[in-house]
Parts: C-alpha cells; structure tokens; sequence
C-alpha cells in the first residue's frame, strides 16, 4: 500500500512539472504585440477606426468684451493713432496720525513700464478729482466721456504732466494746489469728505506710456504719495505706497480708422488688446460622431500682418477659450497658442483645442470659441486674422484625429 501511495505522489509531481514546463513556454507569448492573424474573423463593430477631418469656420466676428485690468502690474494713459486710454490712480488707506497737520508741499512718483508708439514723443496728461468708486468691472471710457458728472469733476486739478519719458524713466508731479490732498487725509475720521483717487486724461497724441502700479514686482517701482508736513512745529516727510489703479481704452472719438478695421468682417477677424475686442468663430462639427475619442485637435489660424500692430512689449502668443450662446465664457478649458510657418511664408497660429471639440461633440457647449490676446489687459497689440470667408488655405480650421467603433 505505501509503495502505491509512493508511486502516486511521484506521478503527481511529474506531470506537475510537465504542466509548469508548458506554462513556462507559453506564457511569454502571452505579452507580444498583438498580430494581424485572426484580426479578420473579429465584427467590423469591435475595431477601432481611426479618421482624420479638417473642418472649416462656419462665421466670424470681432466683439467688444468687458475688461478690469486694476490688478495689473502697470496702468496706462496716452494717445496713440486711434486709440486713447485714460488713467485712474488712488492712494488709500492713509494714516489718521495725518489728519490734522499742515500740508506743505505734496507730490506723486511713478515709473515708466510700457510704451506703445513713438516712445521719444511727449506724453502729456491733465488731472481731475474722481467722485464716484471706479473699480467695477463694468466700467468704461465711453461712460467717463458721456456721463462725465457721474464720475468726476469737470474741473482740472492743477496737476499735469508733460514731456518725453525714457522706458525706465522715474517722473515727479507735483501738487501745487495741497487742499485735495488735504481732503484725502480728512477722509479718515471725516465721513462728509471722499478720496476716490485721480482720473488722469491725456492731452498728448503719439504715444501710450505704462506706469508701475501697486501691484508691481519691483516694490521700489510702485507709486507714491509723498506728503511734507507741519506737525506740532516740525517739518515731517511721509511716503504712501498703498494705491489703486487701472485704465479704459476705446477709439478716439474721432476715428474713423479704428473702427474701420474692426467692423471689416468680411474676411477679417481681430483680437485688439487693451480695449479689448476679440475674435470668435463658429464651427459646425456635426460630421464627428458621438460617441468618439479625440485623439487629438488643433485650430490653425493665419495672421494678416498689414492689420496688424505690434512693439518690442508684445507677447506674441493668443489664447481660446469657450463662447456660449449668450455670450459669456465658461473656461471649462482653455489653451495658447504656438507659432508655426505655412509652406506660403505665412505666420500661422496652432492652438490644441482637443477638450474643446470633446465638449462640443457630446454636445455640452455650442462649437463657438473666443480667440484674445495673451496680454490683453496689459498691453495694445493687435492680431488681424483672416476669418471664414477667406480662400480656402487661410480661413481658420480645425484638424481633428478620433477614432470609433
């Protein structure tokens, strides 16, 4: 009996082995890369069919878009062609240890950051005292211009400037006239007073200089208020560096120009940084299915350099985001653009929108996107684009890869 149960185990272990041996030999085959053999028998509705489609813009147009630039690292003033952008400047959150001295003498410093146009012409502003908040984000030129008593005093402080500034220049402005700077201080414990800061308007015409703001990198950029006081006798010094600012950009009243290139639709769309107009487009993606995989996306979109304006400022770079119906953004994604050279020698902007036609096609957003500046808000470039009534090799197109079932 135990020599049976001997000669069973021993048959067991062999044929174990054999079995691992086959084990062993099969399964590197196992992780392979997969071979055509057999790729016929399987449905047509389980293979993955991968196709390329290039679609076209449907429309175009240049809309006016809202902008608060109050946070920025500069705020600009000036004149420049058919553009005009007026400053707005506050210091707040002055000490009450002020309250009652002496105004002696008071001044403002700012530094020059940023300059589109001629950078060796003057610029020349004048002042007025701001009546009403201006931090909103709704806020704009044209409002300034037609309800002017709604935001500030129509008569000019005695407090301009004017003169050619270097592109790292500091300038002073003095105050000649202390009683609003009085009135600033006066707010602290004074509900009756206000310090809704300075509108400053340019009289100038060649070019549009950036000051740093509050919000500056370089603290020992930002603006200051400085103040020489009386105060029990003695002549003190006090420096403010806290403040506020940011600008409104339009055409100039007068401009026909401007407005000329902007409303030009028929082949061109534009993105104008610093006011801001932007371009947006239409596209009919209703030939992808759903569902699909996106394997990938691009917008290409061919510049028209003679509409164009740029400086040594300009980032030359724009950026798409969602338009919904009503005309608002969503930001669900958004993506920048890289520069390429068609075979044509034209400048060619490529932008992945792959998330964008992911949404479109399952029908989340409408297939429209906004196209703006990388520094809209910082800067006056403008991109002229050729738009969807363009020859067929320099309207706007997507080149989309999916794959289906």
């Amino acid at each position: 009996m135990k020599t049976t149960i001997n000669h069973l185990y021993s048959s067991i272990l062999f044929f174990s082995s054999i079995l691992l041996l086959i084990l062993f030999v099969i399964l590197p085959g196992c992780v392979d890369a997969p071979n055509p053999i057999g790729a016929e028998i399987l449905p047509e509705t389980d293979l993955l069919l991968l196709k390329q489609d290039t679609l076209y813009a449907t429309s175009h147009e240049t809309r006016f878009f809202f902008s608060n630039n109050s946070s920025l690292d500069k705020f600009c003033v000036g004149k420049f062609q058919s553009y005009e952008t007026w400053g707005l400047l506050g210091f707040f959150g002055l000490p009450d240890s002020l309250t009652n001295v002496r105004v002696l003498n008071a001044s403002i410093r700012l530094k020059a950051a940023y300059h589109f146009g001629d950078s060796a012409s003057n610029i020349s502003f004048r002042a007025y005292r701001m009546v009403t908040s201006w931090v909103g984000d709704s806020l704009t030129l044209d409002s300034l211009r037609n309800f002017q008593s709604n935001y500030y005093d129509a008569t000019p402080l005695q407090l301009s400037y004017s003169g050619a500034i270097g592109d790292t220049d500091y300038i002073t402005i003095d105050i000649p006239d202390t009683s609003i700077v009085r009135q600033w201080l006066a707010t602290v414990n004074d509900s009756t007073q206000y310090n809704y800061g300075l509108l400053l308007e340019p009289t100038n015409s060649s070019v549009i200089m950036g000051f740093a703001s509050y919000y500056t990198l370089d603290t020992a950029s930002m603006p200051t208020l400085t103040i020489e006081y009386e105060k029990d006798g003695e002549v003190q010094t006090y420096v403010h560096y806290y403040s506020l600012s940011r600008f409104l950009s339009s055409p100039t009243p007068t401009s026909a120009s401007f407005s000329t290139i902007i409303k030009d639709s028929s082949e061109f769309f534009y993105a104008q940084n610093g006011i801001p107009y932007r371009g947006t487009l239409t596209f009919d993606v209703s030939s992808i299915p759903n569902p699909s995989n996106i394997n990938s996306g691009f917008l290409y979109l061919t510049l028209e350099p003679t509409r164009s304006l740029s400086n040594n400022y300009m980032h030359d770079s724009v950026m798409v985001t969602q338009l919904n119906s009503d005309g608002t953004l969503s930001y669900p994604w958004i993506s920048l653009s890289s520069v390429t050279t068609d075979s044509l020698g034209n400048r060619v902007y490529k932008i992945d929108i792959k998330k964008g036609i992911a949404y479109w096609i399952r029908k989340y957003y409408p297939a429209q996107i906004v196209i703006f500046g990388y520094g809209e808000s910082s800067s006056f470039d403008r991109f002229a684009f050729y738009g969807s009534q363009a020859s067929i090799n320099l309207k706007p197109r997507l080149e989309i890869l999916y794959s289906t079932r």
